[in-house]
């Protein structure tokens, strides 16, 4: 059985992440790939696989941070990181199927690319 993927943006937008409450990871970076399940994660942070984070990043036309709760790093290859989705608030997760719905539209290739914030 073929596995299904959810539909992918290509974007290029600023993003911070820590781990939780305690804090023990912390950075910068950026995501240049977008889901409603996840997203692909550029940076020079070390992270490990199994790592939970906290994102916060602007989505491409919108003026509003935005948080997912819980993602964890999946895998890891060089400063690419794929991470999954794993709790967000139902607004983030609302904006984030509007933005992949409404570019699949306009831009069937989904790249959307955005200037650094």
């Amino acid at each position: 059985m073929q596995q299904q993927r959810s539909p992918r943006l290509q974007v290029h937008t600023a993003v911070s992440f820590s781990s939780g409450e305690s804090g023990e990871i912390h950075g910068e970076g950026r995501v240049t790939n977008l889901s409603i399940s996840g997203c692909t994660l550029e940076t020079d942070q070390p992270l490990e696989k199994g790592a939970y984070l906290t994102l916060r990043f602007e989505l491409p036309g919108q003026n509003q941070i935005l948080e997912t709760d819980l993602s964890v790093v999946r895998w890891a290859r060089g400063q690419e990181h794929g991470l999954e989705f794993i709790r967000m608030s139902s607004e983030t997760q609302e904006k984030i199927q509007h933005l992949i719905y409404t570019t699949s539209v306009r831009n069937p290739e989904g790249d959307w690319n955005r200037a650094p914030m």
